[in-house]
This record gives structure tokens, sequence and C-alpha cells, in this order.
């Protein structure tokens, strides 16, 4: 017979680390599994459809679904697979580690910690660096419907080359966005940005799928084939249009500071021009971008003039004009 121990933080994080996540999706009728990274990928257990949006973590067992927005840990995944209260999932969890009432829980947990192979040691210290890869196939649960872009002066050529589509149902907004998949450096699928279509709506501009990886990802970088130059912009719809005025060696780091993770692969480019949105916050953020970046390699400021931001710009020869005026940040002058 079993009890509700107390258990400290880690030994429950060990115990997790333990469990057998693969044999139990099996056992509870969890079908067509795909294993893509360090993730099982499979449909939502918790609500109907077509295509596989749901994802596991196959070491750490934290789960996000990036149609419903369900999302937890191993024991409430538990929980709710199997309808039980958190602490009967606690229990259950114990029962399939065989750790019994009369077993001696410190060594129990010290031989699991001798099975953790040394590279997976930073999960004990809620070290969740690693990307979560998406299964490709999320995206059909998108309509490619850029109505919306092409008006704003998109090619469908370019919608189709960053695989823009369309929702009129964006979980928790419910509303209609346009989605916008995120690519690593690797061309594996991160995460999904869905972008408000409703300028007047007071929902927030763009909201992410969970598990989004904002810090560790330059939007387009793995279209980018040779690292000479490149345009850092505020957004992806700003790079999507830059890459369309044939500019095709633009990134974004989603309209926040870069981190250092995303300054290291700034630094293997030799030049790098900002071109922000022409407003108080824009020039804030391009202001700290150059000042973070200036001392260690070639920064160069761009000058928007009359248009509010680069997706406005729908001519090639403007762009490239206001790229050959940029000057170098020691001469520019904030206007």
């Amino acid at each position: 017979m079993l009890k509700m121990d107390f258990i400290e933080n880690e030994d429950l994080t060990l115990l997790i680390l333990n469990f057998d996540l693969y044999k139990f999706l099996l056992s509870n009728n969890i079908e067509e599994i795909k294993e893509i990274g360090e993730n099982y990928i499979f449909r939502c257990p918790f609500h109907l459809e077509k295509n596989p949006s749901f994802g596991i973590h196959k070491v750490k067992k934290i789960y996000g679904c990036f149609s419903c927005g369900e999302k937890g840990n191993l024991v409430s995944f538990i929980s709710k697979v199997l309808k039980i209260s958190f602490t009967d999932a606690v229990n259950y969890l114990k029962n399939e580690n065989n750790l019994y009432i009369n077993d001696n829980l410190e060594f129990y947990l010290d031989r699991i910690k001798n099975k953790i192979k040394e590279k997976d040691e930073k999960i004990l210290k809620n070290d969740y660096e690693d990307m979560f890869y998406l299964d490709e196939s999320v995206l059909n649960n998108y309509s490619l419907k850029n109505d919306y872009l092409l008006k704003r002066g998109f090619l469908q050529s370019t919608c189709d080359f960053f695989n823009f589509g369309f929702t009129n149902d964006w979980y928790p907004t419910h509303d209609e966005r346009i989605t916008i998949p995120v690519r690593n450096e690797k061309n594996k699928l991160v995460g999904i940005i869905g972008r408000k279509i409703d300028e007047y709506s007071n929902n927030e501009k763009y909201l992410n799928t969970y598990f989004f990886p904002r810090g560790k990802v330059l939007y387009n970088l793995n279209n980018i084939k040779e690292y000479d130059k490149v345009l850092l912009v505020e957004g992806p719809l700003d790079v999507a249009k830059c890459v369309q005025n044939g500019f095709e060696n633009t990134v974004c780091s989603f309209g926040v500071m870069v981190t250092k993770t995303q300054e290291e692969i700034l630094y293997k480019f030799n030049k790098i021009y900002l071109m922000f949105d022409n407003d108080k916050a824009g020039k804030m953020l391009q202001e700290n971008i150059k000042n973070r970046l200036k001392f260690k390699t070639d920064v160069f400021v761009c000058d928007l003039e009359r248009y509010k931001d680069p997706c406005e710009i729908n001519e090639r020869d403007i762009l490239l004009k206001i790229l050959d005026k940029a000057k170098f940040w020691f001469y520019y002058k904030e206007k």
C-alpha cells in the first residue's frame, strides 16, 4: 500500500525523470506518437483535433498544446489523463517507480540520480533552455487565407515563402490572426506567432504558442546563407517585407531587447544595420541595441524618413536607398 509522503521539489523531479513516459502514453490509448527532437508529438488528448499540436518533452515531461493552450508538468498530465487528483497522481508516480512505504526514500532517489546522464543534470536546476520542437503538420491547422497581407503590399510568393497562415480562433483570444511559423537556425519549427488583424482590438498585437523560445532565436536566420551583413528590424512582418524588397539577410528579435544568445549570433556578421520603427518606442529600442552591440562589431543605423516602419516600404529601390544612407553608429544623430 502507498501513502503520500512529503516529497521535496528536487525529489519529485527525480521521480519524474525516471518515469516511463512512452509506456504511459501507449497504455492510455494515445496513438500516432511522433518523436521530434527531445519531444513526443501527438494529437491533444484534451480536445478534438485533426493534426497533432500537443507536445511533451521526453526527459523533462513538461507539456503544452499549441491549439487549446493546455500546459503543465507530468503530475498534472497524469492527473488530467487519468482523471484523478493531484495527490493521487503523485501516488501513481511513486507506484510506477516501485516506491513503497518501507523503501528508503533517500537511497532510492540517490539510485535514480546516478542513472541520470550528466547532460540532463541541469534539469534539476530548472534550466529549461532546450528547444521545444513542433510537428510540421501543426501548420495544417491554419489556412492560407492572406487577404490582410496582400492588402498591405505582400506578394503571395512572400506569404508562401514564410508559410504565413490564418486562423479565426486563436487561443486564448479567439480572434482572427495571421499565423507566423518561427524556425531556429537548424530550420526546426519552434513556435508560432499569432498577429492580430483587427488594429482596433484591445487584444495583444502578438501572441505566441507556449514554450516559444523567443530569446534563443532570430527570425529568418534559417534562410541566411552568408554572413557579411545583416539587417535587424523589430518584427517578423518587417523581415518579410525587407526580404521581398531584396534584402534577404534580414532578421528580428521579436520587438524586444536582444539577449546574450542573440548577440552571439549577430556577432557572426561583419556589419549590422538597425532599422526599427519610427516611433518613440522603436527609437528607444534601437538606441539600446546599438549601445549593446557597437563595441564588438560594426553597427550602422538607418533613417526611415517618412515611413513608420520597414513594413510600409513596398519598393525595392526605396529600401536600398535607405540602407545606402545608413550611418556608422558614431556619426548617427537621432532626429
